[in-house]
């Protein structure tokens, strides 16, 4: 037997995992026996850093096995040594939290979270909660949620934004946010949709579309900054499975940290019109237009404002033009949107006949008029869509595969 034998702990706590050292004399042939991959152990030994001066080792002294895995099981399962496809880790979601692959994502996604909420609240934002159960279609989205219950009395559906009670708030704070689950009912299956996900909302009253579009901007530039700087090894784990070359995110978050264009729609459609030639103003930038743009512009990102009233909804102001709204929608290379605002319509008048002109209901959005009636002003907002934007930045391929708990068409883990 050689001198040293050597097991890597991992509770969480660490990203990296501890070498456990375990030299001959306190090597026990029927304990090894038995201690498997993903084994639970407690172990006491002496801790000191390694040679690099960074890393933490233990040497051994005792050990004692609370669990072990039997080895028929390990064999059918993700933990086995070898290097699984996302789908195939998927398909074994009650494993993944085990994986070095999927808790390396997770790290970068609470990291965000955290830094995120930090940020909002060091800038005096109130956060939020908003209900997840309404009984209004706040973007006028064909496809919702809708609860088959008599229980309030009146249709209700699961929420696809908490824009709206934002904006009631900003009548009693200045700078409001919500940050939790919303929901689309689109029997989609892309890499790109779920059912369930995570929305940050920002409202922040006495804000015109300028400030709105600079406040975006220095929003990205933060969270692109603090990736690039307290992410590095996270991301070092997701290219090195992706096969990418060594610091291929990093380089990749730092070009674009920079490289941010705002542009027109109406300029967006003339230089889709040198390849799109029959396209048409108003209509959607999907994504076979989106990958034209990101190789037009070299993989940069787009800010993409003054969208036509009718491809948006009710409650964005109108430019002087009378045609287009203030309206903002933020494209991430790869991703497609993963932003998107507007200056909100402040003026009750203008309001009631957006209303009109998109055949909703009044009585159903009377306690959003009424905002309009005391303490109002000038404000504008945002939506971002959070797994995505993780998504975004660790790389991944599908959405699903950056997600607790996925719920999506026809599957719900």
């Amino acid at each position: 037997m050689r001198n040293n034998k050597f097991i890597i702990l991992n509770d969480g706590t660490y990203y990296k995992g501890i070498q456990i050292i375990i030299n001959k004399n306190n090597y026990n042939k029927l304990i090894f026996k038995y201690l498997t991959i993903a084994s639970s152990i407690k172990v006491k030994g002496i801790v000191k850093l390694q040679k690099n001066k960074i890393d933490l080792e233990i040497k051994l002294i005792y050990i004692y096995i609370y669990y072990n895995n039997k080895k028929k099981y390990i064999q059918n399962s993700l933990l086995q040594k070898k290097n699984h496809s996302f789908k195939y880790i998927r398909k074994q979601n009650y494993l993944r939290f085990q994986t070095n692959l999927f808790s390396n994502i997770l790290r970068i996604k609470n990291f965000l979270f955290n830094k995120i909420n930090n940020f909002l609240y060091k800038n005096n934002f109130m956060y939020i909660h908003t209900p997840i159960i309404t009984n209004f279609n706040t973007e006028n989205i064909l496809n919702i949620f809708s609860l088959k219950n008599n229980f309030f009395n009146e249709k209700v559906y699961l929420t696809v934004s908490g824009q709206l009670e934002n904006e009631i708030a900003i009548n009693g704070f200045k700078k409001v946010y919500s940050f939790g689950p919303v929901f689309r009912a689109e029997k989609s299956n892309t890499n790109k949709h779920l059912a369930e996900f995570w929305m940050l909302e920002i409202e922040i009253a006495f804000c015109n579309f300028k400030k709105i579009i600079f406040f975006i901007k220095k929003f990205i530039k933060y969270i692109l900054k603090n990736v690039i700087y307290f992410c590095k090894y996270e991301l070092s784990i997701i290219d090195k499975f992706n096969n990418k070359k060594k610091n291929y995110s990093i380089i990749k978050l730092s070009k674009l940290k920079n490289n941010i264009k705002i542009i027109t729609y109406n300029n967006i459609i003339k230089i889709l019109k040198k390849k799109y030639k029959n396209i048409k103003y108003g209509v959607d930038i999907n994504s076979n237009f989106e990958k034209y743009l990101f190789n037009y512009f070299n993989n940069i990102i787009l800010i993409i404002i003054n969208h036509p009233i009718k491809s948006k909804v009710f409650y964005m102001k109108k430019n002087k033009d009378n045609k287009t709204v203030k309206s903002v929608d933020v494209l991430f290379p790869k991703i497609g949107e993963i932003i998107g605002g507007s200056q909100r319509e402040e003026n009750l008048l203008f309001l009631k006949k957006n209303l009109k002109f998109f055949n909703i209901k009044k009585n159903k959005i009377d306690f959003y008029l009424k905002t309009r009636l005391l303490g109002n002003t000038i404000h504008s907002g945002f939506g971002l869509g959070f797994d995505r934007l993780i998504q975004f930045i660790t790389n991944v391929n599908n959405i699903k595969d950056i997600v607790e708990f996925p719920r999506y068409y026809k599957k719900l883990i």
